[in-house]
């Protein structure tokens, strides 16, 4: 999902991206419909679940962790000591 939709349609391939403006609840039943008997997938970040969360609109949550811990500027303590000023 996106709140930026591209002026040019991707090209073509595995994926088809269709762009729907009507908000999170329109895109996850047009993605239903689109689905059919199979799974819609919910992609995207903290606002896009946020979002279906609130308008429950989601059966299962799955979560990938990274393991990479960051300091608070966003420097990646785990590959090595954080530089001075971090």
């Amino acid at each position: 999902m996106t709140h930026r939709p591209q002026q040019q349609a991707p090209p073509t391939g595995t994926a088809e991206f269709i762009f729907v403006p009507d908000g999170v609840r329109a895109a996850v039943e047009r993605a239903q419909q689109t689905a059919g008997d199979r799974y819609a997938t919910i992609g995207g970040g903290a606002d896009i679940a946020q979002q279906c969360l609130a308008e429950r609109l989601v059966d299962e949550v799955q979560l990938h962790v990274v393991p990479v811990f960051c300091s608070a500027t966003g420097y990646p303590c785990s590959t090595g000591p954080v530089p001075d000023g971090a």
